[in-house]
């Protein structure tokens, strides 16, 4: 509730298909299409690119407020990014990460949430659910774990 109440309205009807990627693949590009087609849904791109790709609705010039909206009113999100999947858990969208080589958190989250199947492959071509019980409570679990860690920063500071 506190990242929707900085939300800025984009004009869009919710429900669509999300593409947030750094680096945009034919994977992801395929894999959001195909998505589309099954649900219906339509593709918006977040993206500062001027270059047109198919099927795909370009969001350009997007902040931190239109983003947060355009995350909570997704149907469904395709991503490559830590914050694009952590959006994910927090607002319950179904979706699809691609992981890097060299990043160590998406798998992290995914691993301490039990979110295995959200890795976009081949092997898991459909949107992962994160509202299931269990990652909620293993979300709960890693707040509060983060807020004893961060306490123990703050309190071992002061002295």
């Amino acid at each position: 509730e506190e990242y929707r109440a900085l939300e800025s309205d984009c004009g869009q009807t919710p429900g669509y298909l999300l593409l947030y990627a750094f680096e945009l693949t034919g994977q992801m590009q395929d894999t959001a299409r195909r998505i589309s087609r099954e649900t219906g849904k339509r593709i918006l791109y977040i993206t500062n690119g001027v270059r047109p790709i198919r099927k795909l609705h370009p969001m350009r010039g997007v902040g931190p407020r239109e983003f947060l909206w355009l995350m909570s009113h997704a149907g469904g999100l395709l991503t490559d990014s830590f914050h694009g999947a952590a959006f994910a858990v927090l607002f319950g969208i179904p979706f699809l990460t691609a992981v890097k080589e060299d990043d160590e958190r998406i798998p992290d989250l995914l691993d301490r949430l039990n979110l295995k199947d959200a890795r976009l492959s081949d092997a898991h071509p459909s949107l992962c659910d994160p509202r299931n019980p269990e990652t909620i409570r293993l979300l709960m679990l890693e707040r509060e774990r983060s807020r004893r860690f961060l306490r123990g920063l703050i309190c071992h500071e002061d002295q």
